[in-house]
C-alpha cells in the first residue's frame, strides 16, 4: 500500500512540474516583462512561457543572428542579454498589427502572406522591440 501512494504521489509531483500552460501571445504583455515596476502577474508574460500565436507571415529572413533581451532571475541582475546562433526567421503579423519573430530551422514551406498559427517559446525581447519565439511549431490556418 505504501508503494502504491509513494508512487501516485511521485506521479502527481511530475505531472505538476511538467504542466506547460500555453497562453495567448500579447505584445504587450511581453514587453512588460521587462520594464521595471511592479506589474499583476496577469500583465506580464515572462521568458520560458509557452505561446500561442495566429498571424500572417510578413517577412523571411535566412541566417540572422538574433540578440535577445530578458528579464534576469536573479535578484542582483535586472536584465540578461544573449545571442542566439545564425538562424532563420519568419516575422508574424498579429491581428493588432504587431511583429513577432519566430525562430526556425527551416524556411522552404513557407511564403509571405501565408496565414499561420505558432506554438512556441517566449524568450524575450530584440533590439527592435519584437518578442522573440523559438522551439515553434508552425501549422497553415
Amino acid at each position: 500500500m505504501k508503494k502504491v501512494l509513494v508512487l501516485l504521489l511521485f506521479c502527481f509531483t511530475l505531472l505538476a512540474a511538467c504542466n506547460n500552460e500555453t497562453v495567448e501571445a500579447d505584445y504587450r504583455k511581453m514587453l512588460n516583462s521587462l520594464e521595471l515596476g511592479d506589474h499583476a502577474d496577469d500583465e506580464i508574460i515572462s521568458s520560458g512561457t509557452t505561446v500561442n500565436l495566429h498571424g500572417k507571415i510578413k517577412k523571411i529572413n535566412e541566417n540572422q543572428q538574433t540578440h535577445v533581451m530578458k528579464s534576469s532571475d536573479s535578484e542582483d541582475v535586472q536584465h540578461e542579454a544573449f545571442t542566439l546562433k545564425e538562424s532563420n526567421h519568419i516575422h508574424i503579423e498579429d491581428a493588432e498589427g504587431d511583429i513577432y519573430v519566430i525562430v526556425i530551422d527551416s524556411i522552404e514551406e513557407w511564403t509571405e502572406d501565408d496565414h499561420v498559427r505558432v506554438v512556441g517559446t517566449f524568450e524575450g525581447i530584440n533590439r527592435m522591440a519584437y518578442p522573440i519565439i523559438t522551439d515553434a511549431k508552425i501549422e497553415k490556418e
